[in-house]
This record gives C-alpha cells, structure tokens and sequence, in this order.
C-alpha cells in the first residue's frame, strides 16, 4: 500500500501548477489512481487537512476528494510501535514529533511505502525500518 502524507496531499491542493496546470503532487496521486495502486490515509493525516478548513462548503469538498481513499485508523499497537519509533529517534539525536511517528508506525503496520515531501521522514528512515518514497 502506498500511504500518501500530509505534505504530499497539502502540495497536490495548493493553487501553485506545472506547465501543465496542475500541481506535481497532484499529477503523481492522479497517476497512482490511474493504475489501481491501493492508496492509504493515515487517520492523522485526514485530521491535519481538514483541521483549519473554516468554510463549511470546502471542508465538505475535501472531505470527498479523501473519501475514495483508505483510512488508516490507528489501534493500540499503532500508538505502541510510535512510542518505540520515537524513542529509537530520539536516542539517535533526532528531534521527531509525535504526530510523523505516528504516520510512520501506520505505514510500518500495514508494510506500505510513505510517500511524502518532508525531510523528517528521510531523517527517520535512517534509524528505523520505513519504507519512503520522497517527492520534491
């Protein structure tokens, strides 16, 4: 499965486009659609990008452009494996916050690839085992 980030999906929404009029973020989840690939939304990360939306209407419009997607929702052992992330992190001189473990446990539990554009994440996949795909 591949688990597509806050930063990814916050990139593929954004106003700023390519030559082509749409943003690469969006022209990469738009590819991955195209070829069937399972796509998967930490729970977390549904909450970071609806959290803010002030307007009723685009809170709704979001929330069915996410829709079509798996939710990763986190259990007991998700939180459990993120305590551990963190502290492995942390032992190794890295500053992570508690939400990216989180994403990071979530991915690990359901053996996908995160896709994102944060360099935390690369960071991190030095010390533990996950799987990331970095999109500039």
């Amino acid at each position: 499965m591949l688990v597509i980030d806050t930063s990814v999906w916050s990139r593929a929404l954004r106003r700023c486009k390519n030559s082509e009029g749409e943003p690469p973020a969006a022209v990469l989840i738009r590819r991955l659609v195209i070829d069937n690939e399972p796509i998967g939304v930490p729970g977390i990360v549904l909450q970071e990008l609806l959290s803010g939306v002030r307007a009723k209407k685009e809170f709704e419009r979001l929330r069915k452009v996410l829709d079509p997607f798996t939710i990763l929702l986190a259990t007991e052992e998700h939180h459990l494996l993120a305590a551990t992330l963190y502290n492995t992190c942390k032992s190794n001189g890295l500053n992570v916050s508690p939400t990216d473990v989180l994403i990071a446990s979530t991915t690990m539990q359901c053996r996908g690839t995160l896709i994102t554009s944060d360099g935390d994440f690369r960071r991190m996949s030095e010390h533990i085992d996950l799987s990331v795909h970095f999109v500039e």
